[in-house]
């Protein structure tokens, strides 16, 4: 019995050791996630302005390359993919995040330059020029495109026309998201590039984040082999490049952390009947002991052994039970049990099926998904206007997406780990969270 505690012990420690030198330790109990969250919120942020600083500006201007298909090389290069980052005033600089984590690779001359890339900036503010953060990149006309959905506040003839990209109403703040990814939709369609990327601003992209994007994700086997079309396009409807461990069962929906808790306690307390059970039984027998018979003393004493052997034997096993629940609750307290789930992933990135209909912070779509999915949202926020039921409500953009890919039976896809992280602890909607970081939602097999 002591030898096995012992070993349990040491199982423990091993297990620790594992996940901590597999860099996949997110403890809620060593450590406070919200600070460690918010730790690695403001170093980005540090970093991302300090990057941007005046004394940068041309410096990474000629280190991106020209846009005009040329890489910095001099070698003409056709484009792949567009990149549309959705953008509105907030508390915190995330844009400086979401275009420093683009754009650090470049610093190496042996990465892959933005030459095979068309970035636009789709400035949603209104008025447009309320979103100073934006300015920066105003002049990256070899960089970056910037977009204004609406005009500024001198061109504004109070209908809420834009440029050219959208419109929007007057309506919920989902109403509105969902007319900003319209936008979005439609430079993509304009540009008419194999892939559509659309990202929200508090993105933190992984470290050269267009390679893996290109060899997971764009030429993934996986995806030309299981959802090919008979005109060699991807009949696919997105694959999400951020899913957030909220919806996996660790943060608050702990579903599977409180499913084995339940069963635990139901076998602690199953045991424990059984050994109350064999104590009541061999009490029992100890009252029939006063029988006077030689006969019957010889047989209490018998079942007197007997039940005292299995009393023994219930109790040890109760002891050993209750360690072993001790221990598990301490692994989910410990280690985090999104870290036993990243442990039964692959290491290397893979792309997966998706049913998770939460989040749009990161996405990518396939060319022939964005005329589609395009059409879909125009005639739902078409039938919103004229008060006519919508096949969701509220109209988010998330549950939308999901609805549509499921309406035209198209198969949805994810890359595990995320591409890119979720650090947006200040929302663009005033009544949502506003620092709260422990309740922001991240995926901890994230890889910076």
């Amino acid at each position: 019995m002591r030898l096995l505690v012992l070993l349990l012990i040491l199982l423990q420690i091993l297990l620790y050791m594992v996940f901590r030198h597999r860099s996949i330790l997110y403890s809620p109990l060593l450590v406070d996630s919200a600070k460690l969250k918010q730790a690695q919120h403001d170093a980005v942020l540090q970093e991302a302005t300090l990057y941007f600083g005046p004394t940068n500006i041309e410096r990474l201007q000629a280190v991106a390359g020209p846009r005009n298909g040329a890489s910095a090389t001099g070698i003409s290069s056709p484009k792949k993919r567009s990149i549309v980052i959705l953008t509105t005033q907030r508390r915190r600089r995330y844009l400086h995040v979401a275009m420093w984590s683009l754009l650090l690779p470049l610093n190496n001359p042996h990465s892959q330059d933005l030459a095979d890339t068309s970035v636009t900036i789709l400035n949603v503010q209104r008025p447009a020029e309320k979103h100073t953060d934006v300015d920066v990149f105003r002049n990256w006309s070899t960089v970056v495109a910037v977009e204004d959905m609406y005009p500024t506040s001198a061109n504004n003839n109070g209908m809420g026309s834009g440029t050219g990209t959208g419109t929007r109403t007057t309506s919920s703040w989902h109403v509105r998201q969902t007319e900003d990814y319209v936008a979005a939709l439609r430079i993509c369609s304009r540009q008419a590039l194999p892939w559509c990327i659309l990202l929200e601003e508090d993105s933190l992209l992984t470290h050269r984040f267009l390679a893996k994007l290109q060899q997971h994700v764009e030429s993934s086997s996986v995806l030309s082999s299981s959802s090919s079309s008979n005109n060699g396009n991807l009949n696919i409807g997105y694959v999400k490049l951020f899913v957030t461990d909220h919806w996996k069962g660790f943060q608050i929906d702990r579903v599977h952390f409180l499913g084995t808790c339940l069963v635990s306690l139901a076998a602690l307390v199953l045991t424990m009947l059984v050994v109350c059970f064999s104590i009541e039984k061999e009490s029992s027998r100890q009252t029939q002991a006063s029988l006077p018979t030689a006969t019957t003393k010889a047989a209490v004493a018998a079942a007197d052994s007997s039940l005292s052997m299995r009393t023994k034997a219930c109790r040890q096993f109760a002891r050993l039970y209750g360690l072993v629940f001790v221990l598990l609750y301490l692994n989910h307290r410990l280690v985090g049990q999104q870290a036993w789930l990243n442990l039964l992933e692959p290491l290397e990135i893979h792309v997966d099926p998706c049913n998770i209909a939460a989040s749009t912070v990161a996405v990518a779509y396939p060319q022939a998904s964005v005329s589609k999915l395009l059409a879909y949202l125009t005639r739902e926020l078409d039938k919103k206007r004229r008060n006519v039921p919508t096949r969701v409500s509220p109209l988010a953009i998330d549950l939308l997406v999901a609805d549509w890919v499921e309406l035209d039976g198209l198969p949805a896809w994810k890359t595990t780990p995320s591409l890119v992280q979720h650090i947006g602890a200040y929302s663009s909607a005033a009544r949502k969270n506003q620092g709260g970081f422990a309740s922001v939602k991240q995926d901890s097999a994230f890889v910076a």
